[in-house]
């Protein structure tokens, strides 16, 4: 059944058994993290995982500022331009889908390592493209890439973090994504003028390849993972681990390391419909598909449409950054109510204020420049925070064995959203709807989102402390 503990905070648990000379002990791994401190391999767990996801921010978000610099070289009309956006988005489908189950099968460290390869390699190649279709491939084979290593680091920061501290540990990592967007428009905009936009993709491809020696030599392991394997090298791995998380355990490959859960065996997609899963699978992947559809349409499309209302592109660029400081913004803010509140209210009431944000723009008009950045702001802090928050939900819906698969899936479900918004956006585009008309359509989709999550069914109450107080989510 779900690990249900994930949001909840510490509980009282036995406490944890001592070595006696010559004797092996039965040792529950969960209780081992949630009860030790937060020491150094976690804080080195949070930290790569946090440049992974930064570095894949960046490369997922560079095509934005400097495909409307690429379509006006090559005379790419709109609508292809919004193919090469889907490329990428195709790719992160199935990334997202496979490199989620090669995680379950493989380890989440092999799966981390080889996405980080795949979209480094691939974005250097992007930088040497010198046809429409050599653009196409290699933006598609990124997102292999950029959509596998997500799912991998979630969970992995959520199996090292102890239970207090996983919201905000997973939230923490998680602002990566678009701070690596805000990162990757703040060097576009000073970039592309001076080095072209192959410049952008040099960087963005030449990092990733420099972090793979730190990712093989610092990223442990994930121990459920090792503890499932059953093998005489893997106990001892878990062993030295452990030592690191809690020295006083004196932890050795005699003693007999378990999770709380069973290993489920075949084929690990048809699990999230098992054991009363179905429900929260489907609504969890409706709200995913529709966050996505329309953070993607303004992820991708927003420094067109500046640049072809009359900014210039510097200026597009740097306004559209906003969208993504919201974002990290509203993440962090929404980490902590989720601690307090549970993930489930606070996730509703972001994706209500997100509808409500598009009435108000559909009632005031989007015509004054200061109210534009507000909005842009506004909609990246619900909108990213939100996508942020429910991939932290979806890591504590799911149990151990099919944690990755279960945010693997949901976040590819969620990417066939994200491919639709691009397109989308197009026909709406044909159709020349003012600002007021996108924002009503998607209005009404997002408030379809904040009743699919106000419908999921999972225990994310906070524990409580003697007195009635929520458990302090910084420890």
């Amino acid at each position: 059944m779900p690990d249900d503990r994930l949001f909840a905070g510490t509980r009282a648990a036995a406490p944890l058994p001592h070595r006696v000379a010559g004797v092996a002990r039965s040792v529950n791994v969960v209780e081992v993290v949630d009860q030790a401190p937060i020491g150094r391999l976690q804080v080195l767990v949070l930290a790569v995982c946090a440049l992974v996801a930064i570095l894949d921010g960046f490369d997922l978000q560079a095509i934005a500022f400097t495909g409307p610099v690429i379509a006006q070289q090559w005379g790419i009309e709109a609508t292809a331009l919004g193919v090469i956006f889907s490329a990428a988005l195709v790719g992160m489908t199935l990334g997202a889908l496979l490199i989620g189950m090669l995680g379950d099968h493989f380890g989440r460290k092999v799966a981390v390592g080889l996405s980080v390869a795949i979209f480094g390699v691939f974005t250097l190649a992007t930088a040497r493209a010198e046809s429409y279709n050599e653009l196409l491939l290699y933006r598609f084979l990124t997102g292999l890439g950029v959509g596998g290593a997500i799912p991998s680091v979630t969970t992995l920061t959520a199996e090292y973090a102890p239970a207090r501290l996983r919201i905000r540990l997973i939230a923490v990592m998680s602002i990566g994504i678009p701070l690596g967007g805000v990162l990757s428009g703040l060097l576009a905009a000073q970039m592309i003028s001076v080095w072209g936009w192959e410049s952008v993709f040099y960087i963005g491809g030449v990092f990733p390849l420099l972090l793979l020696p730190l990712i093989g030599k610092v990223l442990p392991e994930s121990m459920h993972f090792l503890v499932t394997k059953r093998e005489e090298e893997a106990n001892t791995t878990v062993a030295r681990i452990l030592n690191r998380i809690n020295p006083s355990g004196r932890y050795t490959e005699r003693d007999s390391f378990f999770v709380p859960e069973v290993r489920m065996r075949g084929l690990l997609v048809k699990h999230l419909f098992g054991s009363g899963l179905a429900r929260n699978t489907l609504l969890l992947w409706l709200a995913f598909f529709i966050n996505l559809l329309a953070l993607y349409f303004l992820m991708t499309w927003l420094p067109a449409i500046l640049i072809g209302a009359g900014f210039l592109i510097s200026k597009a660029i740097n306004i559209s950054v906003l969208f993504n400081l919201g974002g990290a913004i509203g993440a962090l803010l929404l980490a902590q109510l989720m601690s307090k509140y549970g993930s489930r209210q606070m996730l509703t009431v972001f994706f209500a204020l997100a509808a409500l944000l598009c009435t108000v723009v559909v009632r005031l008009g989007g015509s004054s420049p200061v109210f534009l950045m507000l909005v842009i702001f506004l909609s990246g802090f619900l909108t990213i925070s939100a996508q942020i928050g429910m991939n932290a939900t979806a890591a504590g819906i799911y149990p151990t064995d099919i944690r990755a698969t279960g945010v693997g899936w949901a976040l590819g479900i969620a990417r066939v959203g994200a491919i639709a918004g691009p397109v989308i956006g197009g026909i709406l585009a044909s159709w020349r709807l003012d600002i007021q008309g996108y924002f009503l359509i998607f209005g009404m989709l997002l408030m379809v989102a904040a009743v699919a999550i106000a419908l999921l069914q999972f225990d994310d109450k906070p524990a409580m402390q003697p007195g009635g107080k929520p458990v302090s989510v910084v420890g």
